[in-house]
Order: C-alpha cells, then structure tokens, then sequence
C-alpha cells in the first residue's frame, strides 16, 4: 500500500512525522507540496487505494481540499489540523477522515494509527462502510 502525504515544504508537523515514521517503520511516502499538486495526481487512475495524509497549513487550505473532496472520496484519509478551532474541525469532518490529529501533538498516535492503516488490508475498511450503509 502507499502513502500519500500532502503537507507544503514549511510545515513542521509533516517533517516530524515523517522523520518519526522513517524511525519506527520502513513505510515510503510520496509527497505533494500542494493541493494543486495533489489535485493534478489524482485526476489521474490511482492503482490500489493509498492512505492519504493531510496537513493543511491553514483554513485556506482546507477550503481548497473541500473543494476537491469528490477526487479524494474513495481514498482513506488521516486529516492533522494546524488550528484546533469548533470551524476547522467541522470543516475537516466533510473530508471523510478515518482519523483527525492535530499538528501540536506529539503524533504518536498518528504514527501507530498510520501503521496499522497501512497494514490492514482494503477488505477491512470496505466491509465496515457497506455494513454502515446497509
């Protein structure tokens, strides 16, 4: 399975977690520096169903990736948000995230969530979707 990450190059909570990740797991990422970027990739087919990592710098750019949800809502997200506000966390929830952490934390839950994520196979996310739906 891949890892997308989508955090600008400035933003430090995507390096710490990248550097904590590299520690604990040999997991690989892929990086896009921008929504835009990110955007581009998935109008493109997308083999498999990446886990996609979020960080958005600020409320701007969330807004840009509610925007562009419809390209990301067959993808498993982890949204981590830089501001802890009552709007940006009912913002970030209309992205569908499977887990929310947020930039000030020490990420240790979102690397042992990420871990299991990725190790789980597709299967187990799907049944529990269609058994919510049914």
């Amino acid at each position: 399975m891949e890892l997308w990450i989508m955090a600008a190059p400035y933003n430090v909570a995507a390096h710490r977690f990248v550097n904590r990740l590299s520690k604990t797991s040999e997991l690989s990422c892929r990086t896009f520096p921008t929504v835009a970027n990110l955007m581009e990739r998935l109008r493109r087919p997308v083999s498999g169903a990446p886990l996609l990592i979020l960080f958005p710098a600020d409320r701007h750019e969330l807004e840009k990736m509610l925007a562009a949800r419809h390209l990301m809502r067959d993808l498993r997200i982890i949204l981590v948000l830089e501001e802890v506000s009552p709007e940006s966390i009912s913002a970030g929830h209309r992205l569908r995230p499977r887990y929310i952490a947020y930039a000030d934390s020490d990420l240790s839950d979102l690397i042992a969530v990420t871990i299991r994520m990725v190790s789980l196979p597709l299967g187990n996310f799907q049944g529990s979707e269609d058994r919510a739906s049914a």
